[in-house]
């Protein structure tokens, strides 16, 4: 792959993010940090039914028999069925969202605008402050109309205060404590 030498990236984990031209900037969030989690709970999930579903003495391939199977031999197991569906599921979907659909922001100072998956966030115009929230150290971008864009959460304060700064040159808005 050829590298080009004019591109200034910053390492911060989770996240890709560099400078393409003095005009542009792209932040991507990586799905690594996710992948190992994801794989974990999902395994976890499959081993959990599978040790419930096959521990019935029911052979019948069919499901749904070997629920109504357990439902009639043990009633009380129906909660080891259920509660790790509202418990897992939801916690599976945002890690697949972050795993599988890739997340980059391309801010474009040539045209002025912020975009999410080439699709168009605000315009420069509309940007109200540029701040990084001390607390769980993330860089936020907040509209005129009160909406909060979070770009960035990252541990690493320094590089979050780099692309703070770059995007304050971009954006020609200073950062706001």
């Amino acid at each position: 792959m050829y590298k080009n030498p004019q591109i200034k990236k910053i390492a911060l984990s989770g996240y890709t993010v560099f400078q393409p031209n003095s005009d542009d900037l792209v932040i991507e969030k990586s799905w690594k940090e996710s992948i190992f989690p994801f794989i974990l709970i999902f395994a976890f999930f499959i081993l959990w039914y599978y040790g419930i579903l096959s521990s019935t003495g029911n052979d019948d391939p069919n499901l749904l028999a070997r629920i109504k199977h357990i439902m009639a031999e043990e009633p009380a197991l129906i909660i080891f069925l259920i509660v790790p569906l509202f418990i897992l599921l939801p916690i599976l979907y945002k890690l697949s969202k972050k795993v599988f659909n890739k997340e980059k922001y391309f801010i474009d100072g040539t045209r002025g605008t912020i975009m999410k998956n080439s699709r168009l966030l605000t315009t420069f115009a509309d940007i109200a402050k540029i701040s990084i929230t001390p607390q769980n150290s993330e860089l936020i971008i907040e509209l005129k109309n009160s909406e909060k864009i979070s770009l960035i959460k990252s541990k690493n304060h320094t590089g979050l205060k780099r692309v703070a700064d770059i995007i304050s040159k971009l954006t020609k808005i200073s950062i706001s404590k």
